[in-house]
């Protein structure tokens, strides 16, 4: 075998010899495909049939409407809102955990170094841990109604 694999010398031509590598290109590959493309671009999208329902062929994505757009920005704006409240909650919370043991003598809550990145750092965990907690609410009670 020269330069085809067991399984490609089954098909039908396989037995043909391989061209030589400095062989003419019959046609570019940007000519083939601009011809290919102009065309089918030229006729009309034809409906095809799904489940026995005409469905019009689209060509690329699927066409928003305003109503998704709008959709997608309030999840986003609501998502940001959520996130902004439970950050400044959990701010809170830890500051008020380090003015506790700040109180009580602890010594290396003293050290402006440490607060400042617990006071940065365990927010940010708690919203993590807060939005997992979040979606596995949604989870279990999207399982429960289905």
């Amino acid at each position: 075998m020269t330069w085809l694999s067991r399984r490609d010398s089954k098909r039908p031509g396989a037995d043909r010899p391989a061209p030589p590598r400095n062989a003419p290109r019959p046609a570019t590959l940007e000519r083939q495909s601009s011809s290919v493309h102009a065309g089918r671009l030229r006729s009309p999208p034809q409906p095809s049939r799904v489940r026995g329902v005409e469905v019009p062929e689209r060509i690329g994505g699927n066409r928003f409407g305003v109503s998704d757009v709008a959709g997608g920005c309030l999840l986003a704006v609501g998502s940001t809102a959520v996130s902004c409240s439970l950050l400044v909650i959990n701010g809170a919370l830890v500051m008020a955990v380090l003015a506790a043991l700040s109180a009580s003598g602890v010594e290396w809550v003293r050290n402006d170094q440490a607060s400042q990145f617990m006071l940065f750092s365990i927010p940010v965990a708690l919203l993590i841990v807060q939005w997992m907690m979040i979606d596995y609410v949604r989870h279990v009670l999207r399982k429960s109604r289905l």
